[in-house]
């Protein structure tokens, strides 16, 4: 019987449930005083077994009989073994995966890290939210000496870079905001900002993904939307002083701005 008591093990149950639980299918009806006597454990330690056993679904309690237990239906009961144990085996592999993917990535990291001698973060950084977005585009253009640029939609954060803006045209800094018309608030924004000094063209696309500020060819932040519609769904905004990142938005956004119509 060892090896059924072995195999058992394997199925998940300890020695001493796999051990009872033959004894009483043996049995077919075994009290709580037999099993003491035959394991010869302290009856603290049947008692959990047989709990154990019964919440597994292995035993029952003899309803006209006290202390006395007897086994259940065995194929029931070893098919609902057999079952737990894949899942906690699938759970396992399912572990062992993620943290292959994990250890992957990280070590893919190191490794392009060592070859191009260039780190991820120094080419962009993560913002957490479009709140800290705004933080940085607000830095960046408070602190621009030559020059902004400008890529958005219907310019909705207007107000909360206004005072910016105006400081930097005062300072002489160029500004260029390339922008949609799409209302009556976002026509009066490019009006003002027209107005103000700055030089404003209107996009010729009725959408594209990308919205961010450049300051001086040497800080960009960034954000790129995945979808529109009522509810849009935009990856992470970032912020990069890379030159090779900002050169590439810049290409982009001279290409749109010669392409984009006079206010």
């Amino acid at each position: 019987m060892e090896n059924i008591v072995n195999s058992l093990i394997q199925l998940g149950l300890s020695r001493g449930e796999a051990e009872t639980y033959l004894l009483i299918i043996k049995e077919y009806r075994v009290s709580t005083d037999f099993l003491k006597l035959k394991l010869g454990v302290r009856s603290q330690d049947v008692e959990e077994i047989l709990k154990l056993l019964t919440v597994k679904g292995f035993i029952k309690p003899v309803s006209e009989l006290s202390n006395t237990y007897e086994a259940t239906e065995p194929e029931t009961a070893i098919s609902r073994l057999v079952l737990n144990r894949i899942k906690d085996l699938e759970d396992k592999i399912s572990q062992i995966r993620n943290l292959g993917l994990k250890i992957k990535d990280d070590i893919l990291k190191t490794y392009k890290e060592a070859k191009y001698g260039i780190r991820a973060e120094q080419l962009i950084q993560p913002l957490a939210s479009l709140s800290e977005m705004e933080i940085h585009t607000f830095k960046i253009i408070s602190e621009a000496e030559r020059n902004i640029d400008i890529f958005t939609l219907t310019f909705g954060w207007y107000d909360k870079v206004r005072e910016a803006l105006i400081s930097c045209l005062e300072r002489r800094v160029t500004i260029r905001v390339l922008m949609k018309i799409a209302d009556e608030t976002s026509r009066r924004i490019a009006l003002e900002l027209k107005e103000l000094g700055a030089s404003v063209k209107i996009l010729a696309e009725e959408w594209h993904p990308l919205r961010g500020t450049i300051a001086d060819n040497k800080r960009m932040v960034f954000l790129i939307w995945a979808s529109k519609g009522e509810k849009p769904i935009y990856y992470l905004p970032h912020y990069s002083t890379n030159e090779g990142i900002l050169e590439i938005f810049k290409e982009f956004f001279n290409k749109k701005w010669n392409e984009a119509k006079p206010l």
